[in-house]
């Protein structure tokens, strides 16, 4: 059968977007939702955590499902997951029925992500394959500047319970999924692929073993800061006097500079630079800038040091995740970064909640900046010692 791969590309981007949207929403109704439910930093960082726990049961669960049954059927069920359970969290009436249907979407969200990895790089030419598995995963950051902006828009006219019902409308991509994206894999695959039935290989037995556990020890430090830096760049921003509207247009610089400097990165992995090297270099430049934002500066030099943090910080794990899934060869392709992806949102999970008791602490915010640096070097520290055959 003769696969449409512009559609499946188109496809996979709109399906990050989607994932983006539904999981940086939070973020940008947080404010709202201390003000109607009185929540501390506390609570509102264990709200943030239970989509992360979902997306670490969904990464590990349905990243396994995929090369057993199918990438197709897993995207799909993934989908349909997040979009059902973000529409109906705009229904929640207390926290516990929030944080609920937070969960649920965050099953869909995290089976979507290594599904979508291992589809783009199925399909990618080898000599481009940085670069468009790094831009189909973009479409997070677009769905990311979607959620402030939708925001800022509809949440103060309309409440917040828009921002949510609006995250539904990705239902839309289904039948669009079931025409286009293939069952099978890639007929030049070696293996089973996405298909099952057949024996396959296993993570910890291919190529050096210790390179699984650097990954996750990389993924999980890098999940730590950026879902602490989306939850909580807006809050840390009134913090430092900016309205609410103002706060908002932070995380849109953000994830602006994490979408250009992907496009710049990933060129440069596939053309100049080993992605290895490019990765550690990167997470220093993530620690350098994070440190930064953690003193007094202008406006316009606050917004500069802001771009630069998205593309090191978002923009590395972009980088990060096309690296990784040409690692895994194609059987256990889904396998391999649903468990990167998994394992890391231990970090989101930890990150989110750690973030919100800091806040609490009244530190300063140099200090908490420093605090946010340390992830970034840790994960250099980890790719640097991955032994590449």
């Amino acid at each position: 059968m003769k696969v449409n791969k512009a559609a499946v590309f188109i496809l996979c981007f709109f399906i990050t977007t989607g994932e983006g949207y539904n999981l940086f929403l939070y973020g940008a109704v947080l404010p709202l939702l201390k003000a109607e439910w009185s929540l501390s930093p506390s609570q509102a960082g264990f709200i943030g955590s239970s989509s992360l726990v979902g997306m670490m049961l969904g990464s590990i669960l349905l990243g396994v499902m995929a090369d057993k049954v199918g990438r197709q059927k897993t995207l799909l069920l993934s989908v349909a997951l997040y979009s059902l359970f973000t529409f109906l969290g705009g229904f929640a009436h207390s926290a516990l029925a929030f944080t609920v249907y937070r969960f649920l979407c965050g099953i869909g969200i995290g089976g979507a992500l290594p599904n979508v990895t291992a589809l783009a790089a199925d399909y990618a030419p080898p000599r481009l394959r940085n670069t468009l598995v790094a831009v189909v995963l973009c479409g997070i950051q677009f769905g990311g500047l979607l959620g402030p902006a939708v925001g800022i828009f509809t949440a103060q006219r309309f409440g917040w319970r828009a921002v949510l019902f609006f995250g539904g409308v990705t239902v839309i991509l289904l039948p669009f999924m079931w025409k286009y994206i293939p069952k099978q894999g890639p007929a030049d695959m070696s293996g089973p692929a996405n298909q099952g039935g057949e024996e396959r290989a296993n993570i910890f037995r291919t190529g050096h073993p210790r390179n699984n556990i650097m990954f996750w020890l990389a993924y999980f430090m890098t999940l730590l800061m950026i879902y602490g830096l989306g939850t909580w760049l807006p809050e840390l921003m009134m913090r430092g006097g900016a309205s609410l509207n103002g706060s908002l247009v932070f995380p849109i610089i953000l994830n602006v500079g994490c979408i250009i400097g992907t496009f710049i990165l990933a060129t440069l992995a596939d053309k100049w630079i080993k992605p290895r090297i490019l990765l550690i270099i990167l997470y220093l430049a993530g620690a350098l800038s994070l440190a930064a934002l953690g003193w007094g500066h202008s406006i316009p030099a606050l917004g500069a040091i802001i771009f630069v943090t998205g593309a090191c910080t978002y923009g590395t794990q972009n980088i990060a995740n096309a690296y990784v899934s040409q690692y895994y060869p194609p059987a256990i392709r889904s396998t391999g970064l649903g468990w990167c992806n998994g394992v890391g949102r231990l970090g989101a999970v930890f990150g989110t909640a750690f973030w919100g008791f800091l806040l609490e602490w009244e530190l300063s915010q140099p200090v908490i900046f420093l605090v946010f640096a340390v992830p970034a070097l840790l994960a250099g520290l980890a790719f640097g010692l991955v032994k590449e055959s």
